[in-house]
């Protein structure tokens, strides 16, 4: 696999590095979503998730995809979930409000990128 992390780019030139990865022999890139989130609750940025997606398929490059976990804000611990960041640290992982928070923050990107052509394998958290 190779790692490359070019942050926004226009889809043209991610095809672009995608082809030139592909054609060094490589069909596997791991692609961690480290990009800011398009809003409070969520904190991906789907537009840049989409165009990796769309551009690995264009090329012929599968992904595997590591989806950013980061903790939700303190407005949305509050108000959501009512927690204080060093009560929602400080669940155990068998909470079952840990699970629902989870859950709640990665739906969204399982539900949109599951059946994705690109997608090799979901990496580890």
């Amino acid at each position: 696999p190779v790692l490359w992390l070019p942050g926004d780019v226009p889809l043209a030139q991610l095809e672009s590095e995608m082809k030139r990865i592909k054609n060094l022999g490589f069909n596997i890139v791991r692609y961690y979503d480290i990009d800011p989130g398009d809003n409070d609750f969520l904190p991906y940025n789907f537009t840049i998730m989409d165009r990796w997606f769309q551009a690995a398929r264009n090329v012929g490059i599968k992904l595997i995809f590591h989806p950013k976990m980061e903790r939700p804000s303190l407005q949305v611990l509050k108000e959501k979930y009512g927690l204080t960041v060093e009560a929602f640290e400080g669940l155990a992982a068998d909470d079952s409000r840990f699970y629902t928070i989870m859950d709640d923050l990665l739906s969204p990107v399982v539900k949109r990128y599951k059946d994705n052509p690109a997608l090799l394998a979901w990496g580890g958290f």
